[in-house]
């Protein structure tokens, strides 16, 4: 909500702002089209767009976005028993791209839980959002905005955090 807007409006920012979907344009809509400096638009995510039409190999995924955080507080046990037990999903971790540089201690956590044979990280992390989540059949998230481009998929989310739960009403 950015309620002080200058008399010519924002230099920083385009007079119109492009939004993927309307759970965007709506928080923007609030102040952007309140004043003549700014406006904004539902125009989509012309690669989403773009992705859906492609043919990819059915998969059963469970994409689990994850945030900068600590690992024991992204893999709270329920969670580890869940990746465990639902061995006929892929789950695909992707890692927040702040969180590349401690790849190899995610890798060892994993091991010591017992669970990164079960984790497809590299895919996950490699690919675009907007490809992977032509294969997702579930998003697993604690507060990561990927909720908003699941949403554009189709999928449904689950999100496991109360900040995320009020982020995505």
């Amino acid at each position: 909500s950015w309620t002080k807007i200058p008399q010519h409006g924002f230099n920083t920012l385009p007079k119109t702002i492009w939004n993927w979907d309307k759970y965007s344009y709506n928080e923007i809509y609030k102040w952007a089209n309140s004043e003549d400096q700014h406006t904004c638009l539902i125009g989509g995510n012309p690669w989403t767009d773009f992705v859906k039409n492609e043919d990819f190999e059915e998969k059963k995924i469970i994409l689990y976005s994850l945030q900068n955080h600590k690992f024991s507080f992204l893999f709270p046990p329920y969670l580890l028993e869940a990746i465990k037990s639902n061995t006929n999903y892929e789950w695909w971790l992707r890692l927040h791209p702040r969180q590349l540089e401690y790849l190899d201690e995610l890798i060892v956590f994993l091991k010591e839980k017992d669970i990164y044979h079960l984790i497809n990280i590299k895919d996950a992390s490699a690919l675009s959002l907007p490809e992977i989540f032509t294969k997702t059949k579930v998003h697993v998230t604690n507060f990561s905005g990927c909720t908003l481009e699941a949403v554009n998929f189709g999928i449904p989310s689950i999100i496991i955090d109360k900040r995320g739960l009020d982020a995505f009403k």
